[in-house]
């Protein structure tokens, strides 16, 4: 597709089907922008109070926020609208694309991606700080915060709404929440004293440690389109506290697939027989059932055992008294986005340095650090995927930070790592 970058004329050109190579049968997805698009703002605010505590240090207790309004986020204004009278059977999916409110006037577009204003955010937090400036050789600081972050997208690119007509509900905690958050750094420089080699003079001791909470996982089901919309950012119901369902570095959360549950056939095609749901074949498989019928009716329960594996559709996680069952075809799912948390993150760097002077120009560092000083087992990228649960990966944490950042080794959350090096000062 060309653009045309005229003065006075419209940026996306000509949307024709011969303009944009795009057919009925093979539709094309666009990008815009809002025609009232206009800038976000961000406020900012705070209120602190300090006291000295003893000599050269000092505590600050701070209250801080921020709201950002008018934020940019990415919707589908053209998502499937789910109806049974679209071709619908045993479970099938709808007809997506002529679902769709503008298939009459553009055929040949699928998803219509928009840049609008519709994302808000809002931040408050407690700041505790206590520094100590330099003394004796000695300095530190120490901080702690309390702070919680709400926002309805975690990004101005992100494609994650569940449904194009709420977008309300994405509203919830922010992919950055992080709760609690402890931080020490500190510098000693012992007192020098003359003697041989320089052995008695010129260190310095270093430190830095940190302890926080983790950050939310969003659960969603990115292989099922439940909803019919196309999608793919479908979530499950839900019943119970989230913050039952634990990660874990090698139990996944448990999943309870459709031989759990006791089925009756209601068609009686021997290419493609249908069943119904009927009941658990165990106490925990029957709460499922209860579950997706009380939220869903018989479509809901006909969820726990749909689909022609164990991979699509079928089945329900529970763990304790928490429930997550996929909603009825053709609805979205209760549960909202980022409510359950990951792995926090704790970590204590290490250094020390010795510096050999030659004359009042040359000066030869010595240094040794040590990253993870602990050794502590950091964890990140929790599989936070429904659709698959047969492959007994869901909540299971299988990289540490630095390599799902794709950053091993040098990356921060590894496991303990040792290095020395020597630099020149002139």
């Amino acid at each position: 597709m060309s653009v045309n970058w005229k003065s006075g004329a419209p940026v996306l050109g000509d949307l024709s089907p011969t303009n944009l190579s795009c057919t009925s049968d093979s539709p094309c997805p666009v990008f815009g922008l809002s025609k009232d698009l206009s800038t976000p703002y961000v406020m900012n605010w705070n209120a602190n109070l300090q006291q000295a505590v003893w000599k050269d240090a000092a505590l600050t207790v701070a209250y801080v926020g921020n709201k950002g309004t008018r934020l940019y986020n990415i919707r589908d204004i053209n998502p499937n609208i789910y109806s049974h009278d679209q071709g619908v059977i045993g479970g099938g999916l709808p007809d997506e694309q002529t679902g769709r409110p503008f298939f009459n006037a553009f055929p040949t577009l699928s998803y219509i991606y928009q840049l609008s204003n519709g994302a808000d955010s809002i931040y408050h937090g407690l700041q505790v700080t206590l520094r100590q400036n330099t003394h004796k050789g000695l300095y530190f600081v120490a901080g702690y915060t309390w702070a919680h972050a709400i926002d309805t997208s975690g990004s101005n690119r992100q494609f994650n709404i569940q449904n194009s007509y709420d977008p309300a509900f994405e509203r919830s905690n922010a992919d950055s929440d992080i709760r609690n958050r402890f931080t020490f750094a500190m510098t000693y420089e012992p007192p020098s004293k003359r003697g041989f080699a320089q052995m008695l003079e010129g260190w310095h001791v270093n430190g830095i440690f940190t302890a926080q909470g983790g950050t939310p996982l969003f659960i969603y089901d990115s292989f099922n389109d439940i909803s019919g919309t196309a999608e793919f950012n479908d979530h499950w119901n839900i019943t119970g506290d989230p913050s039952n369902l634990h990660w874990s570095k090698d139990t996944p959360i448990p999943f309870l697939d459709r031989d759990q549950f006791t089925t009756v056939q209601y068609g009686f095609d021997p290419d493609a027989p249908l069943f119904h749901a009927t009941g658990g074949a165990n106490p925990t498989a029957q709460r499922c059932y209860n579950q997706a019928f009380r939220m869903g009716g018989q479509a809901g329960a006909d969820q726990l055992i749909n689909g022609p594996d164990d991979s699509i559709f079928g089945g329900c996680y529970v763990s304790g008294n928490t429930i997550l069952t996929p909603p009825a075809p053709g609805t979205f799912g209760n549960m909202r986005r980022n409510e359950v948390y990951g792995p926090g993150f704790v970590n204590l760097d290490f250094s020390v340095i010795k510096d050999f002077k030659f004359g009042e120009r040359f000066t030869v560092q010595l240094r040794g650090e040590v990253f993870n000083l602990l050794n502590h087992p950091n964890f990140a990228d929790v599989d936070h995927d429904l659709s698959d649960g047969s492959a007994g990966t869901f909540g299971v944490a299988r990289f540490t930070p630095d390599v799902a950042a794709s950053n091993p080794v040098i990356g921060s959350g590894g496991s303990r790592h040792i290095q020395v090096g020597a630099k020149i000062i002139w």
